[in-house]
């Protein structure tokens, strides 16, 4: 059996790089959510009317909750983000030392294997745990969708009713 622990040398830099671009997709996945959130506050999406103070479209309500919810989730994962990115760097810092004379003890290379499976445990769940917030969010965003586009419908509906243009829709089905 191989001595030498997972994350010696160029491993542990890679496992590095890999966290601080979860950290980058994360932030970017929290700035759209609340571009969006600013867009439809502002009523600049059409299908999610927005009139602070009075009574909000139901599905505009879910599509503005499911993006509070990305961004809480994402803040409340970016602590243990941060924190893993702390242990790899000192996982590097272990490394440095364990190239010097006096370090290369059993007993430390033992540490070192627990410590590296440690971290690729953490790494696992965490991407795992993200996985499955952006799946679950997706699936409810395409829901929400469905419920904007049955309301876009019923509003073209409801101003050819009243406008005395024949609905389109219904010319269709009538043939």
């Amino acid at each position: 059996m191989d001595s030498t622990p997972i994350l010696n040398g160029a491993p542990a830099f890679i496992v590095l790089g890999f966290t601080v671009a979860l950290a980058a997709y994360l932030r970017q996945v929290s700035l759209h959510a609340q571009e969006i959130i600013d867009k439809i506050k502002s009523n600049a999406v059409g299908s999610f009317p927005y009139n602070e103070g009075k009574s909000i479209a139901k599905h505009t309500k879910e599509k503005l909750q499911l993006l509070e919810n990305t961004r809480s989730k994402i803040a409340k994962v970016t602590r243990p983000v941060f924190v893993l990115m702390f242990f790899i760097a000192i996982r590097l810092v272990l490394y440095a030392v364990s190239k010097l004379k006096f370090s290369q003890s059993a007993d430390f290379l033992h540490f070192l294997h627990w410590f590296d499976l440690a971290i690729s445990l953490s790494i696992m769940i965490l991407v795992g745990g993200l996985w499955y917030m952006h799946e679950s969010a997706r699936t409810k965003d395409h829901y929400i969708g469905e419920m904007a586009a049955a309301w876009k419908k019923s509003q073209i509906n409801d101003q050819s009713e009243h406008s005395g243009t024949p609905n389109k829709s219904l010319q269709l089905t009538a043939r």
